[in-house]
């Protein structure tokens, strides 16, 4: 596999950028799994996740280049999110 994976994911965000900026009102968010890696796309950016235990803790960095960590139980539907100490120390 010699495809760099930021490289297709700037392309692919800065593509659907500019065709989903008129879709005023619209959500758009497509994920890609790479094991451990997920890379979200959405308007208004890229963010990544990294899975530190699979299925029950996740580490995320937003568009919005806030951190967080989730807590999960597998097949029951719920989980914590909370915001990270370096992300609370930034604001």
């Amino acid at each position: 596999m010699g495809h760099k994976p930021y490289a297709v994911a700037n392309f692919l965000t800065s593509y659907s950028g500019r065709m989903l900026s008129e879709m005023k009102g619209f959500r758009f968010r497509k994920s890609i799994n790479l094991g451990l890696i997920r890379i979200n796309f959405s308007k208004s950016g890229v963010g990544w996740s990294f899975a530190v235990l699979p299925g029950f803790i996740r580490y995320t960095r937003a568009v919005n280049k806030d951190r967080y960590w989730t807590f999960s139980i597998p097949g029951t539907g719920l989980s914590k999110r909370t915001i990270s100490s370096k992300a609370k120390k930034a604001r």
